[in-house]
């Protein structure tokens, strides 16, 4: 079985099978609106109002600003030196803009999906065309050059003598065939441009539904991702070229989500190894919660009346550390928490949850959570930390002050 999965794995990456890609992450966006991530015309109209500086957002012009860097990172100085546009003067800004009337013969009845006019601080003009293809529409024949002919045509007409046109596409794959040059925007990297922007909204609700949106953008990536890795994947089972089986895969992938299940119960067995002989120390797997790992001294729990205890719970990636009380008295179980350097309570299933903090009072990273990635989780290690935790707690149950 190994060695046909060593020979699965090798034949694999030399068909460019990419074992970095990750899963979709969840957004209720996608979930409300069916299919939402492959339809162009609704992408364009809230990419449209994002870059417009008078858009229902009032955010002024930070997505435009930041859009346009991203943009004009991709073009040579010879083609467009450093650029200050003036956001305050005048601006256009148009879906499905018709170039009917622009065209050299006036039968051309193409349409822009976004279209953009603006200047710079010193008065010259840019037309910039931005070409949606996130549905993985085709070009049509020169699509692009046909688009910049009638802006030069507008620009012309208008004596528009000094300007620059510039082009944009946003495909959906990365691998899309663009006949003519132009900056190249993938779903992942529009969201990485809107992710600067929303950093200086002045409106948390508009950053908190901009996070939704931005996740929806990334997932378009993982999704191409996974499906090309399936695509893979069929070929090469199809060709009979080993004799994995798929039945073969999905017991891998069974036993690969059984894997944090497997670190948990490990955890539990190591301290149960280490605490031979000391009746104090309790552990147990899902009484205050499935898939938690609680420990507690019952010395300190029941006889200096803490009421505290370590919770812990694992994923593929991280293993995460809290404190949970049951006690009723809020102000006391509060105090007690902070004593030892935690907070944030939360409350869920009749008891209260923090998380390590930080002097500032936000959750401390480094003590809440251990990342092991793609390595395994070193139990020892993990095991080590829980004792210190245990430690700490009863350092400060014996300080008549706590």
């Amino acid at each position: 079985m190994f060695t046909h999965l060593d020979k699965l794995i090798i034949e694999l990456r030399k068909s460019n099978f990419d074992f970095q890609s990750q899963r979709p992450r969840y957004n209720p966006l996608e979930e409300f609106v069916y299919r939402v991530r492959e339809k162009e015309n609704t992408h364009s109209r809230i990419i449209a109002d994002l870059l417009n500086p008078k858009g229902s957002h009032n955010q002024g012009s930070i997505f435009l600003e930041s859009f346009l860097r991203a943009v004009l990172e991709q073009y040579s100085s010879d083609t467009v030196n450093r650029v200050d546009f003036n956001y305050e003067a005048e601006f256009f800004i148009g879906r499905e803009f018709c170039i009917k009337e622009y065209s050299s013969d006036r039968t051309d009845s193409g349409r822009i999906d976004i279209y953009i006019e603006l200047k710079n601080v010193v008065g010259k003009d840019f037309g910039i065309i931005i070409e949606n293809k996130i549905n993985d529409a085709s070009f049509q024949p020169n699509q692009l050059a046909r688009y910049v002919d009638a802006i030069k045509n507008k620009f012309n007409r208008e004596n528009k003598k000094d300007s620059t046109i510039l082009t944009v596409c946003i495909p959906r794959l990365c691998n899309t065939r663009i006949e003519d040059q132009c900056a190249i925007i993938l779903p992942d990297k529009l969201g990485d441009i809107f992710e600067s922007a929303i950093k200086f909204c002045t409106d948390t609700h508009v950053s908190n539904t901009m996070t939704s949106y931005i996740t929806c953008l990334r997932n378009i990536n993982l999704i191409n991702a996974s499906m090309n890795n399936s695509k893979i994947l069929f070929e090469f089972l199809k060709s009979n070229k080993s004799d994995i089986k798929v039945s073969d895969i999905k017991t891998i992938i069974n036993a690969y989500s059984q894997l944090p299940t497997y670190y948990l119960e490990s955890i539990d067995k190591t301290i149960k190894e280490r605490t031979s002989g000391n009746s104090d120390i309790k552990h147990t797997i899902g009484s205050t919660l499935k898939g938690y790992l609680d420990i507690w001294d019952e010395g300190i729990y029941r006889k200096k009346e803490t009421w505290q205890w370590l919770s812990l719970t694992v994923d593929h990636n991280c293993i995460y550390f809290y404190i949970v009380s049951n006690e009723k008295d809020s102000e006391s179980r509060d105090k007690k928490a902070k004593s030892i350097g935690y907070g944030l309570g939360q409350p869920s299933g009749g008891v209260t949850w923090y998380k390590p903090i930080n002097s500032s009072g936000e959750v401390d990273v480094e003590r809440f959570q251990i990342s092991y990635g793609d390595e395994l989780p070193n139990i020892e290690f993990i095991t080590d930390k829980i004792f210190n935790i245990l430690n700490e707690m009863r350092k400060v149950s014996l300080d008549k002050n706590s």
